[in-house]
């Protein structure tokens, strides 16, 4: 089988996700994919197609995607492959593989700036019509199979499936607990990169009130009085950064679903997080969830603060959680062998419909 998968950077939970399923191919079953990048990717053993993104800043990820979509619909070159594993808003020839995070429509039941609500319309309106385009839909979400089945497609077309972590690389290493007497000793880690969506400055405000040490990787500024900025990193790396932190805060605007939640989780280290993250309501039990207001995400760290030992226990349950039921080779051996079903049974009415002409 041979498989081109979209990836776009190496920045990212959605794009690390995405290399982690091509490398689990490799290992697996002996599939070496080509991957489809802005930019060439160093250290990747991959074939690499690179398609120049037309918008240059990375807060227009999201557009530059949806571009994408449209010049790999039309690409000659992917007649070569069996499965294209990206987004596409035509039919191919190839197997349209996509994945679906969450509902990008409860972003817009609640968000009310009017900018933003305009700003990803647009991009609702493509993501409808990429899903209806799809041979076979994998779901990272309750909410995501929802919003699938309202746009009519078919069941037997949904995977159900849901976002992973490698917990031979997110695991509890050694941890020095902060002085919950003291604020500047606490450590609150934000993953992300610098994009609204990811609602940073509100998280920064709180932050910069409580007095407490703030670490924000993926986002490149000259460091501030407690806020210490840190470019992306290996994986092994934000493993340690997790462990050494006594908060993992994700206040998005909006999630599809939310990775960092699940590798902070496998580290041990508590999580809080907006209402507007998937994973937050699939793990509610498991975190602590606040709104996407500063004032509130600043009384939500001082409660943690003042209740760390309650809110440990909570934490060590949701880890258990974690490595149970969304580690790595659980969640995508299911999405390898729903593939292969697609794939396989495409096969078969081709054979069908040939014999029958």
């Amino acid at each position: 089988m041979k498989l081109f998968a979209w990836i776009g950077t190496d920045k990212g939970g959605f794009e690390q996700r995405n290399l982690v399923f091509c490398r689990y191919l490799h290992e697996k079953y002996d599939i070496k994919p080509t991957i489809g990048v802005y930019h060439r990717i160093k250290g990747v053993e991959f074939p690499q197609k690179v398609i120049k993104p037309f918008f240059k800043t990375s807060k227009l990820t999201g557009y530059n995607n949806a571009v994408v979509s449209f010049q790999l619909s039309s690409a000659s070159f992917l007649n070569d492959f069996d499965v294209f594993f990206g987004w596409a808003v035509k039919k191919m020839k190839p197997l349209i593989v996509s994945r679906v995070g969450g509902n990008l429509r409860e972003f817009l039941s609640w968000n009310k700036k009017v900018f933003s609500r305009l700003f990803y319309i647009p991009l609702i309106a493509l993501t409808d019509r990429q899903v209806r385009t799809a041979d076979l839909i994998i779901s990272c979400s309750p909410q995501a199979t929802e919003y699938v089945k309202e746009l009519g497609v078919n069941k037997k077309k949904i995977c159900q499936s849901s976002n992973f972590v490698d917990t031979n690389i997110f695991n509890p290493k050694a941890k020095k607990r902060a002085s919950k007497k003291d604020n500047s000793k606490f450590k609150v880690l934000f993953v992300g990169r610098d994009d609204p969506i990811k609602n940073f400055e509100a998280l920064r405000k709180a932050c910069k009130q409580l007095n407490v040490h703030l670490i924000a990787v993926g986002i490149e500024r000259p460091h501030e009085k407690n806020v210490t900025y840190v470019p992306w990193s290996s994986q092994e790396r934000l493993a340690q950064l997790y462990s050494e932190a006594d908060l993992c805060a994700m206040p998005s605007l909006y999630e599809s679903f939310g990775t960092v939640v699940l590798e902070s989780l496998a580290c041990k280290t508590p999580v809080l997080v907006s209402e507007g993250v998937t994973a937050g309501k699939l793990l509610e039990k498991f975190v602590t969830v606040t709104s996407t207001r500063s004032e509130d995400i600043k009384s939500a760290i001082q409660s943690i603060i003042e209740r760390y030992e309650e809110v440990k226990r909570k934490t060590e349950k949701g880890y258990r959680k974690v490595v149970r039921d969304y580690s790595k080779d659980v969640v995508l051996k299911r999405e390898a062998e729903a593939i292969f079903e697609a794939y396989n049974r495409r096969q078969r009415r081709k054979r069908k419909e040939e014999k029958e002409s």
